[in-house]
């Protein structure tokens, strides 16, 4: 820990906001490194090399996890004010036509994904509505974390094929 806290609180501080979300992650990296310390092969790489990318790794899943957790947070606050005009007797601002639109969307999507085998079903479910990381999926369901990023991709490829999104290649999937 003395030998690499520097590295590991420097990263920590450029990914963070403050001292305190900085210190959080400095002990969950460590932690991380205490976990994984057994797959270190010296003759791969360096254990700087390996230190820093646990801690990058690590940063960058807290990232993506705050910035999940701030679009939710976002979205659930215009829903709030959306509801709070309506209680207050302000018209909505959405348009009727975009509304079932919208509605026609989101039920053509919950078609597509019914259609999916349960354990793609299950993880999209976990990874979409539960905002959960695959790493915390694989936990969750105690299933391996490769089977997890198998189901997520797969089932991804399968709703685009469903509703006729356009592919990677900028071609429809059939």
């Amino acid at each position: 820990m003395d030998r690499y806290g520097g590295l590991v609180w420097s990263l920590a501080r450029r990914y963070c906001r403050g001292n305190a979300d900085a210190e959080d992650l400095t002990q969950e990296i460590f932690l991380q490194l205490w976990k994984y310390a057994a797959r270190f092969d010296a003759d791969v790489a360096a254990e700087t090399t390996f230190v820093a990318m646990i801690a990058r790794r690590r940063l960058i899943d807290h990232r993506r996890r705050l910035t999940t957790r701030q679009e939710i947070d976002s979205a659930t606050d215009r829903e709030i004010e959306t509801d709070d005009r309506s209680l207050s007797g302000e018209p909505r601002q959405t348009d009727p036509a975009q509304q079932a639109l919208l509605s026609d969307e989101a039920a053509r999507a919950r078609d597509a994904m019914n259609q999916l085998p349960d354990q793609q079903q299950q993880v999209l479910d976990l990874a979409l509505n539960a905002c959960l990381t695959q790493s915390e999926i694989s936990q969750k369901l105690d299933m391996p974390l490769g089977t997890v990023k198998t189901n997520a991709r797969r089932g991804l490829q399968q709703l685009r094929r469903l509703l006729g999104e356009p592919n990677a290649m900028g071609g429809v999937s059939s």
